[in-house]
């Protein structure tokens, strides 16, 4: 039987902001490039890869 999932913790202070700063930061080329590659390999593999 599977474990509950625990809830996500909740974030406060310098790592709050360390999270926000991370996440409304555009990706870099080599993050896309490396995203490109995922949905490439997976595309046939899966009907939920989006183009």
């Amino acid at each position: 039987m599977a474990k509950p999932i625990a809830p996500t913790p909740i974030l406060y202070g310098k790592d709050a902001n360390e999270f926000l700063d991370m996440t409304n930061k555009p990706p870099t080329e080599d993050e896309k490039k490396f995203i490109k590659e995922v949905k490439e390999t997976f595309k046939d593999w899966s009907p939920l890869v989006e183009e």
